[in-house]
């Protein structure tokens, strides 16, 4: 009993780069469509952790860090405190390969004190068929990866705000059919910090920072060996640029930029720039771009939709990368606030 070879040989080369693995890092390396950080060190393992999640946060490029967003379990726990509502949320994203990734949150505020979250991702990278020396398919193997998370943002003083996120990754291939001995399972701990601050006396202005995917355990085990959490470093700042021109709320334009850095491997960060513009807190139109060329880089366009307790967001990138031509990348999330 064998794989097919040629399908054998596309699957862990794609699996080595981080592109099946990662299944939407591919999706986040279209451009537009997120951070780049598109293979990473080697040595690293489950990059499918680099997915900026929810369609607001592809939209504009991932530049929530400096945010409070339901999306911030996923960038910067710290804008979890400044949530004035709980609720839950779920995002879909339709990637590159044919693999979709599919997440929920359930956020419960605290009072004034800030915001608590647990939250769930599977990540489905395809299936390949294991074949016998007449090559007849004799069993399937699954690919997909689970990440779990119980996240906590708190107010600690005027302005600012921690948060953390503990993560527990999962990694699996599981057969069905006589493909017994090719399953694998492995799992590893993370941590996610940060911190966020906007000044009480100019709410206009909002600054973030964060460490993602900081290892607490050994790695995952690929090809033998157990390699690291894809650790980053992310730095944002966002601006309301229409606070002194107009009295109410009825339109806003925020501004952000942000850079992300490797942890193990600083000195080259990537630059990314968002604009969202809401009008009456009910409509947003929103837009991104990471800088640079290749794959991550480019821009990409959404729309949010809020209406009294729901929300309705789409996130689509320009373009397909050359290796997937056929697929049309997008996310969509949908939240219920109380």
């Amino acid at each position: 009993m064998k794989r097919s070879r040629s399908r054998t040989r596309r699957i862990d080369r794609l699996r080595r780069t981080g592109l099946l693995s990662v299944c939407g890092v591919l999706f986040l390396a279209a451009p537009g469509s997120g951070r780049a950080q598109s293979a990473g060190p080697q040595n690293e393992c489950c990059l499918a952790l680099l997915i900026p999640v929810g369609a607001r946060s592809i939209a504009l490029g991932g530049t929530l860090t400096a945010r409070s967003a339901p999306e911030s379990v996923f960038r910067n726990p710290a804008g979890l405190a400044g949530l004035d509502e709980g609720g839950f949320f779920v995002h879909h994203a339709e990637q590159e390969f044919q693999s979709t990734a599919d997440a929920f949150s359930l956020l419960l505020t605290l009072g004034r004190a800030g915001t608590m979250g647990l939250s769930y991702e599977l990540f489905d990278n395809g299936q390949i068929e294991t074949t016998d020396s007449n090559n007849q398919t004799t069993g399937v193997l699954s690919y997909r990866d689970h990440l779990g998370l119980v996240s906590l943002g708190l107010r600690v003083a005027a302005g600012f705000s921690v948060g953390a996120s503990y993560k527990l990754f999962l990694s699996r291939i599981d057969c069905s059919g006589a493909c017994e001995g090719q399953q694998v399972a492995s799992t590893t701990h993370g941590l996610d910090v940060g911190l966020r601050y906007q000044p009480p006396m100019f709410e206009a202005l909002e600054f973030g920072a964060s460490v993602l995917n900081a290892p607490l355990g050994v790695g995952v085990k690929e090809g033998g060996e157990r390699n690291p959490l894809p650790t980053r470093v992310h730095v944002g700042v966002t601006y309301e640029a229409l606070h002194e021109f107009q009295a109410g709320d009825a339109i806003s334009l925020w501004l952000s930029g942000e850079l992300t850095d490797e942890w193990r491997s600083p000195g080259s960060p990537e630059p990314a720039f968002g604009a969202e513009l809401g009008v009456q807190d009910m409509v947003f139109l929103r837009a991104g771009y990471v800088a640079g060329k290749g794959l991550g880089h480019g821009g990409a366009v959404g729309l949010g939709l809020h209406y009294e307790s729901l929300s309705l967001s789409l996130g689509k990138p320009f373009a397909n990368t050359s290796l997937d031509p056929q697929t049309e990348p997008y996310q969509v999330s949908f939240g219920i606030r109380f």
